[in-house]
């Protein structure tokens, strides 16, 4: 195995957020379920693992790289976590994430430039949330299904509470205003998981990223996303969601690739 060309360890620590009550990232709630402790988000995860990206490009990755990655088992409060990065063959960068006890906890890539051209806004599709959350069912989880989006705006306020829950202080996001990886999958995601009822709280399994654009504070978000594949595996069932970030109506941040584990088949 060659040797890393970028390695960082990080602690990870799950913040106070009162949001986490009553599910598996609280601490009682995991144990009861047979897990040694509450679990960490995988927005916080797939940030840890985007430190690599920025250890080895810096700020140019956040407006034109790319990273896939895929969660192979539980992060769990207080775990230490190895972050390696080594090359691979193709030209991109393989990414090894380690628990304390030496488990791959996730594996993906990254590369410098991910050369996908942003899509036209007049692709994007911003709808609007109905009053009532509507509930859906397996059978209605197919192809095109278009998620809501809530607009808001990203303030000072906003990024520095996220930076403090993900641990991130990075001086790239301190220094300029500019959202984190973390923060910026957060935000798509909460509009999908917003939208709809689902037969079952959905868990975030992977999700591939190309970065267009920084965000800077005091910019309006919004989501344009859909599902783009539903399948089952090892008797669960999963969507794959595409959503963009788009800023000011005008400027499309990232697209993020997610799966989703949704139900059980």
């Amino acid at each position: 195995m060659s040797n890393p060309v970028s390695e960082v360890t990080i602690k990870a620590i799950l913040d106070d957020n009162p949001g986490y009550r009553g599910s598996v990232h609280e601490d009682s709630v995991a144990k009861a379920q047979g897990y040694k402790a509450a679990l960490i988000p995988g927005a916080f995860v797939y940030d840890y693992a985007t430190r690599l990206a920025l250890d080895l490009w810096g700020s140019d990755w956040m407006s034109q790289g790319g990273i896939q990655v895929r969660f192979r088992r539980p992060v769990y409060d207080g775990d230490t976590l190895t972050l390696a990065a080594r090359p691979s063959a193709d030209g991109t960068v393989d990414v090894t994430v380690r628990n304390e006890d030496g488990e791959i906890v996730v594996l993906g890539t990254m590369s410098a430039a991910h050369g996908t051209p942003a899509p036209t806004l007049a692709d994007m599709k911003f709808n609007a949330p109905p009053a009532t959350k509507p509930a859906l069912s397996v059978a209605d989880l197919v192809p095109g299904l278009q998620f809501f989006t809530t607009e808001r705006v990203i303030d000072d306020n906003a990024l520095n509470i996220s930076r403090r829950a993900m641990g991130n202080a990075l001086p790239v996001f301190v220094d300029n205003a500019i959202a984190h990886p973390g923060c910026m999958v957060r935000l798509t995601m909460f509009d999908v998981l917003s939208s709809y009822k689902f037969p079952l709280a959905p868990v975030f399994t992977s999700v591939e990223t190309q970065n267009f654009a920084m965000l800077k504070a005091g910019s309006i978000v919004s989501t344009s996303a859909q599902i783009t594949k539903v399948f089952e595996r090892n008797g669960k069932i999963f969507f794959e969601s595409e959503e963009f970030l788009v800023a000011d109506r005008s400027v499309i941040v990232a697209r993020h690739l997610r799966t989703n584990l949704v139900a059980s088949a």
